[in-house]
């Protein structure tokens, strides 16, 4: 199972650290996706949340969730971690 959630500044960004715990104990993978400029989407600079701010989020939250970077493919636009200990 994959979850793709395209993460927004003031609407579920404080959420992350929540998506994260969810790979705990469950075989999934979550893909933090920022929130890019398409014509009709709404898209809005101010609700812009980058993928440095969305991992200084996820270390910073109540319960810090230290991440590991690990290998991309070769023609991946993917940057992958993984929660040590989690599925």
């Amino acid at each position: 199972l994959k979850i793709n959630c395209v993460v927004m500044k003031g609407v579920n960004d404080t959420e992350l650290s929540d998506f994260v715990m969810l790979t705990k104990d469950r075989p999934v993978d979550v893909r933090f996706i920022e929130w890019m400029p398409f014509n009709d989407n709404g898209w809005n600079a101010d609700r812009f949340f980058s993928y440095e701010q969305m991992l200084n989020r996820i270390s910073d939250s109540d319960i810090p969730l230290p991440l590991e970077r690990t290998a991309d493919s070769a023609n991946d636009t993917t940057k992958w971690y993984q929660a040590p200990g989690h599925a």
